[in-house]
């Protein structure tokens, strides 16, 4: 029978998985949602403590932390980035994977500032270069169908 992980060593992996995901994917959280789930792993906070800071019920903290947790695990299952970043992460190579780091660091910086977004084709060329750039393929251009990067007119 396998060696089962103690309570402790199961949590670890959750907290290290949780901020692993929220590096590739917590531009896509609400800014309450982000700020809860830095305070609660990042500052070690209660649910308790973040709402007496921020005024809010313990209930209200718990569902804004479990539904952004919820949404980092379902980014993950249908986009897979962690998967594919890990061994290159763990191997310490630059590469593709250092590229398309840059590039979500870039879609994401351009999500937070356009606001609402009434177009997002230009979302899914972005996600289809990283995932061509994580793959391997060196080329990561851009087809017609997707166009690889944002309009200017939605940049402001």
């Amino acid at each position: 029978m396998p060696r089962r992980p103690p309570a402790d060593e199961k949590l670890l992996q959750r907290v290290v998985r949780l901020g692993q995901l929220t590096d590739l994917y917590g531009a896509l959280l609400t800014d309450k949602q982000r700020e809860f789930m830095r305070l609660h792993y990042e500052e070690d906070l209660s649910f308790g403590e973040i709402a007496a800071e921020h005024r809010v019920s313990r209930q209200a903290i718990h569902d804004a932390v479990k539904h952004a947790e919820k949404s980092l695990e379902e980014y993950e299952a249908k986009l897979g980035l962690l998967a594919r970043v890990k061994p290159e992460r763990e191997a310490g190579s630059g590469g593709p994977a250092g590229e398309a780091v840059e590039i979500l660091e870039g879609l994401l910086k351009r999500l937070r500032s356009a606001g609402v977004i009434y177009n997002s084709e230009w979302i899914a060329g972005e996600v289809r270069r990283v995932i061509e750039l994580l793959r391997g393929d060196a080329a990561g251009g851009e087809t017609e169908e997707s166009p690889a990067r944002l309009p200017q007119e939605q940049t402001a």
